[in-house]
């Protein structure tokens, strides 16, 4: 009871005093009041929980008082406190997402906005390129036999000059019958004409002077023969058994209308044993090596010391045929295949002494005889300058030398209508 009386005078003491102090001092300005209320009202607390404390531990029985400090307005708990801080903190970090997202709004809702219109130009773009371009777009895909490119190639391909100005693709389309009909003007060789000149100033293959005047040996054309000079590149072609149109295309790989136009045909069928000229053919290899004298080469290095034709036998002195050329050489000189093919005999005989004959293509055969040694078999194949022995002396021979024949279907032919080195 003591001690209760004693807080009561303390109380009294300290509101005197500070009624004392508010009537001594001037009003404070409106807003400094809030802050010293709340300074005395902190203090008074203060005071009051100090007096407490010393009276419990007079007597502690007597006083039961929470552990817990007093609550005066204008303080707060700590629960309540923690409670307002993180409310706080939730706030901040709302209004930090709230300014990063309304930070990427502009951006996102510019994309949005620009997608619509940009969208539109494109499809607008494209519609305008497909309708100011559907002719050309038509003609490639729809029907290529009207493009100018294409014309232009099968034009070329029969060697037929197309002006430069005609593959400009904006101009108008070239028809397909610029593909001419064949035909062939005569021209009458002259003096020091040569094949490979005449057909050089035409702009042709010698293929086609060749094929289309059946010359077997351009070397042999003489002054004053008239030729057929065709007005493209091509050959002839006689129409077979069983022949078509798509299979002659396919053989020759020309394009079927090339050979429509140039021989101006209506119809698919083909009469047998008919002639047609074949735009942009070529001759096979070997026939075209055979009539340039070019499908047989000089088997071996040497002089010429006997010809093809009559002659007097160098032992008895009586005339006879000599169906080959002798081609004198130093013994062990290398003897080459004049042509690809097959060795067909590799031995020895009295007169030819060691000797080989190989099968050649189109029923040509060559004989090499008076050899020193062999290099091939029977059966083997050999390529045109592959060597199959060595010059000699052996059987009915004068000296070191190569008798060389060509054979045409069994038939003996003068080698020098077809040798070239």
């Amino acid at each position: 009871m003591h001690n209760f009386l004693e807080g009561q005078q303390i109380h009294k003491r300290r509101y005197s005093a500070a009624s004392s102090l508010h009537s001594s001092h001037k009003a404070p300005q409106a807003s400094n009041l809030g802050k010293i209320t709340q300074h005395t009202i902190s203090g008074r607390g203060q005071r009051l929980r100090e007096i407490t404390r010393s009276a419990a531990d007079k007597n502690p029985k007597t006083m039961n008082l929470p552990e817990t400090p007093i609550a005066f307005a204008g303080s707060a708990s700590p629960s309540k406190n923690r409670a307002s801080q993180t409310a706080n903190n939730l706030e901040k970090k709302q209004k930090t997402a709230k300014r990063k997202h309304t930070a990427r709004m502009p951006f996102t809702q510019a994309v949005k906005m620009l997608s619509y219109p940009l969208g539109f130009i494109a499809l607008t773009l494209i519609v305008s390129f497909i309708m100011v371009n559907r002719d050309k777009l038509s003609a490639n895909v729809v029907n290529p036999l009207n493009d100018n490119a294409y014309e232009a190639a099968m034009a070329e391909y029969a060697g037929i000059s197309v002006p430069k100005e005609n593959l400009n693709l904006d101009s108008n389309p070239i028809p397909l019958d610029l593909m001419e009909t064949f035909s062939w003007e005569n021209y009458t060789i002259q003096r020091g004409d040569s094949i490979s000149r005449i057909a050089a100033s035409r702009s042709l293959s010698m293929d086609a002077l060749i094929a289309l005047n059946g010359i077997s040996n351009a070397k042999r054309i003489r002054e004053g023969t008239v030729l057929r000079i065709p007005n493209m590149d091509g050959i002839p072609y006689t129409v077979q058994r069983g022949d078509s149109l798509s299979k002659i295309s396919a053989k020759f790989e020309v394009p079927l209308e090339a050979i429509l136009d140039a021989n101006d045909i209506t119809s698919e069928t083909l009469a047998l044993g008919a002639s047609l000229f074949i735009p942009g053919a070529r001759m096979a290899r070997d026939d075209l090596k055979k009539a340039l004298g070019e499908f047989f080469l000089y088997p071996t290095s040497g002089r010429l010391t006997s010809p093809f034709g009559w002659r007097n036998d160098p032992f008895t002195g009586v005339r006879r045929h000599h169906a080959a050329i002798d081609l004198a050489s130093p013994t062990g000189t290398p003897i080459k295949s004049s042509a690809d093919g097959t060795v067909s005999i590799a031995g020895t005989n009295a007169t030819y002494g060691k000797y080989v004959i190989i099968s050649h293509s189109s029923g040509y055969n060559t004989l090499y005889a008076h050899m020193n040694s062999i290099y091939v078999n029977k059966g083997a194949r050999v390529l045109q300058g592959s060597v199959i022995g060595e010059v000699g002396n052996t059987g009915y021979s004068t000296g070191p030398h190569l008798h060389f024949a060509v054979f045409r279907n069994g038939r003996a032919i003068n080698p020098m209508d077809y040798l070239s080195r």
